[in-house]
């Protein structure tokens, strides 16, 4: 078994092969069932076929994309920093963090947990700062397009990563399977992107209101670490 060092404090990535270094540092750190180990181990792999699609001309705008893998990823390694330096981690984070090392969660709860935050929070957030730093609305030029490409790369990972996390999974019963499963198929990679775009407009139409848009930007995280909490629920035996 790994040791169970905190990773530690990186700077932000310039690059997504940067994201790449910082994701196995966090990667080799933690034992293989910590939870955001698990969450971790889902991300790199997405992230990895992101870079290789970035070089192949799979996006219309690569230079804005990478872009905004790096703000995206950014606001992950910002959490497991805040975690390492023992302060409070953002809302959506907080339950996994909380409950990265309970026996009773199964692991592919850990990683759609944070994928739940990552995406249904985080990439809100990410798309209105590269629209910021762009200077251009969500559904301007080719972004919108480009957004959605991605996901078709996590159509070819989504159902593959799931089936290695339930074939490692021991289930003494299918009375014990069933509710996992069922947990599990309330989150979908397509659906929260989706979610995430809306989001991202609202915030981006409200960003001139500030508290009318302070107070949706909170509720927003306030939610998402509500489900994200849902999505920790206690299905297995300890």
């Amino acid at each position: 078994m790994r040791a169970a060092e905190a990773p530690s404090t990186e700077p932000r990535p310039g690059t997504v092969n940067d994201v790449i270094t910082q994701l196995e540092k966090i990667d080799q750190s933690l034992p293989a069932q910590d939870g955001i180990a698990c969450f971790n181990r889902m991300y790199l792999t997405v992230t990895q076929l992101v870079r290789d699609r970035l070089a192949d001309g799979f996006f219309a705008d690569p230079v804005r994309m990478q872009a905004l893998d790096l703000t995206f990823a950014g606001l992950y390694l910002d959490a497991v920093a805040a975690d390492t330096s023992g302060v409070a981690v953002p809302p959506a984070w907080a339950p996994l963090f909380a409950r990265r090392h309970d026996p009773r969660i199964a692991p592919i709860q850990f990683a759609i947990a944070g994928m739940n935050a990552h995406i249904n929070h985080d990439l809100s957030v990410a798309v209105v700062a590269n629209c910021h730093a762009a200077g251009s609305d969500p559904e301007s030029g080719s972004f919108h397009d480009d957004y959605l490409r991605i996901n078709q790369l996590l159509a070819e990972t989504d159902q593959q990563v799931r089936e290695s996390f339930m074939s490692g999974l021991v289930l003494d019963t299918d009375q014990q399977a069933s509710p996992l499963i069922n947990l599990i198929s309330t989150f979908g990679i397509d659906r929260a992107r989706d979610a995430a775009w809306v989001n991202a407009n609202v915030l981006w139409h409200l960003r001139h209101l500030g508290p009318v848009h302070d107070a949706f930007a909170d509720a927003l995280a306030g939610t998402i670490g509500l489900v994200t909490g849902g999505l920790l629920a206690e299905v297995t035996p300890a």
